[in-house]
């Protein structure tokens, strides 16, 4: 009897403990499964936010880059005609000390800046129609002067800039043109109108 009270005790001891250990493994497993759901979230959230901080950074350095290239091709892009103006009369102004003063090999070196910044300077020019008609005259008298002399090879350019600005000249018209304009706008409204 005394074997059997123990037995069933023992019994009970250990169906006991086999319950225990099974509800430790089910919190155990129940805890590592949120654990992995929260490292599989919190990761999630880490790697959107890394590729969210690159993406903003391949941003800037894509502006920061076409900056630095844009200033590469253009060094005076920021400059507005008149400040190039200024730079250029400074530039010649040195120049001009420097030949004065005997320092040839300085001057030498300052001449192609200056040429440049005179190319510079054209290119910047505001564009109005008196300077416009000027050139136009002055590369037209060139080509004339061009085609007398028979030299061919120097017409084409000059007719590709001739024609360069007979273009620029539409783009900016005289106050007569721009009123012609108007009274054709105003003509094609009216018969717009009317048509309705």
């Amino acid at each position: 009897m005394a074997h059997q009270r123990a037995a069933s005790l023992l019994v009970a001891w250990l169906s006991f403990r086999l319950m225990l250990l099974r509800r430790k493994r089910r919190r155990t497993s129940a805890s590592k499964m949120a654990a992995h759901y929260r490292r599989y979230r919190q990761q999630r959230r880490y790697r959107l936010l890394i590729a969210a901080v690159v993406r903003i950074q391949t941003v800037q350095r894509r502006i920061a880059a076409k900056a630095r290239v844009q200033k590469l091709r253009d060094p005076y892009g920021e400059y507005s005609f008149q400040e190039m103006k200024a730079l250029l009369k400074k530039e010649q102004s040195r120049l001009q000390g420097l030949v004065e003063d005997k320092l040839y090999t300085a001057a030498a070196r300052l001449e192609p800046k200056i040429e440049i910044l005179k190319a510079e300077v054209e290119k910047k020019r505001p564009l109005t129609r008196t300077w416009l008609e000027e050139q136009i005259s002055e590369v037209q008298s060139k080509l004339d002067d061009a085609v007398s002399r028979k030299a061919y090879p120097e017409c084409g350019p000059l007719q590709e800039e001739l024609a360069s600005l007979q273009e620029k000249r539409n783009l900016v018209p005289t106050l007569e043109e721009l009123k012609e304009r108007i009274e054709q706008a105003q003509g094609a409204v009216a018969d717009a109108i009317a048509a309705k």
